[in-house]
């Protein structure tokens, strides 16, 4: 999923509380990780983390992205839909 527009889509909405948006950025953009080899810790290191399945946020935030798709499509002058299963 495209993060920043999740972002941007999260504050065009006005997601409420603001420090919401803040937090869930927050945990994709700064997650931080480090390895212990043979007992020793290397050195922390920033790590990508995409939205995850099975996480309870992960429909919520589709679903958000999807919402402005579908209100997009809508506003063109020819009426487009979504093709499912074929």
């Amino acid at each position: 999923m495209w993060q920043e527009g999740l972002w941007r889509i999260m504050r065009h909405l006005y997601v409420q509380p603001r420090e919401l948006v803040v937090l869930i950025e927050d945990i994709y953009s700064k997650s931080r990780s480090a390895v212990r080899v043979a007992g020793e810790l290397t050195d922390w290191f920033q790590i990508k983390v995409r939205v995850r399945q099975g996480c309870g946020m992960s429909a919520d935030l589709f679903n958000l992205i999807l919402e402005i798709v579908m209100r997009l499509a809508e506003r063109g002058e020819e009426k487009v839909g979504v093709m499912i299963n074929g």
